[in-house]
């Protein structure tokens, strides 16, 4: 409601009539989380990563990304890209396992895969399965993309919540929401205002070319040289796209469900269900790259 309206008459109904559109807004682990639905309005999820205080937060705000959402989204059910873009990239540039990367986990014969279609009470998505060969053979448990628009990856030792925002059909606006473990299980209190906050400018380099000595710099390569909206009629999907497959299918059933006045899966309405949504990761990652810290760690001592 307008409070004041210059040149209108005093008491006039004017007032009354006139307002802005306006969204309820709710604040967790330091992000402002919109709802633009219909009302009432649901419960913002409380993902384990976002209430649990066993552990330290941290935010990234990655640079805005020139293609359609769906293309960082697909990427996500895609369970052999991180043998050849990240592992075999890093391999290449002589960065296996140097710094904080541990690509040297994903650079393994990938025997088999699988994928688990999830419609659990608090959320939905797809969860993508590997079969590790090798010195070190691993079935993962695997990780989620949890519909619509988010990914939940063991990155390193932090346990990461990906948005992908559409900022519209060609920009996409990314936010990273880290956690990390406590080494001891303790408790850690941390305000959110106190969340550190890193704002990535751009990983392109002064010549043009792309800085390609980390995960998310490839995966942005990959996902912005399709074009800002990808043609998918050129596509040539083969046996390891059937998690992209499931996850079309499963946003156009979501779309055709909104399209008729019902809910999509994910909406959460019951607070019983949203004290804590928990999720079984794998492990084998954060073990990997602890191993290649304590190695880098040893060497320098030396």
């Amino acid at each position: 409601m307008g409070l004041k309206q210059p040149f209108e008459p005093p008491g006039s109904p004017l007032i009354h009539e006139a307002c802005q559109t306006a969204y309820p807004v709710q604040q967790m682990v330091g992000i402002l989380f919109a709802y633009l639905g219909p009302k009432p309005a649901p419960l913002l999820p409380r993902y384990e990563t976002m209430v649990r205080r066993d552990g330290r937060r941290s935010i990234k705000v990655l640079p805005i990304h020139n293609n359609n959402w769906l293309q960082a989204q697909e990427n996500s059910v895609d369970p052999v890209h991180t043998y050849y873009l990240h592992g075999h990239m890093l391999a290449q540039q002589g960065l296996l396992d140097s710094g904080s990367h541990g690509g040297g986990y994903f650079y393994r014969p990938i025997q088999k895969y699988d994928f688990e279609l999830c419609e659990e009470p608090a959320w939905a998505g797809i969860r993508k399965i590997r079969f590790y060969g090798g010195d070190k053979p691993e079935k993962e448990v695997g990780h989620p993309a949890i519909f619509p628009n988010i990914l939940l990856a063991p990155q390193g030792t932090e346990l990461t919540l990906h948005w992908r925002v559409p900022l519209d059909d060609e920009y996409t606006y990314i936010i990273w929401s880290e956690f990390t473990v406590s080494e001891d299980g303790s408790e850690v209190e941390q305000r959110d205002e106190d969340i550190p906050v890193g704002y990535i400018e751009s990983w392109k380099r002064s010549d043009g070319s792309v800085d390609l000595t980390g995960f998310p710099m490839q995966d942005q390569m990959a996902w912005e040289t399709q074009g800002k909206i990808f043609d998918r009629s050129r596509e040539l999907l083969g046996v390891s796209d059937r998690g992209v497959v499931m996850w079309r299918k499963l946003l156009k059933e979501q779309i055709e469900r909104v399209q008729a006045g019902l809910e999509p899966v994910g909406v959460v309405r019951d607070a019983s269900l949203n004290e804590v949504i928990r999720f079984t990761l794998s492990a084998g990652q954060r073990a990997h790259t602890e191993e290649v810290r304590r190695r880098i760690e040893q060497s320098a001592a030396e």
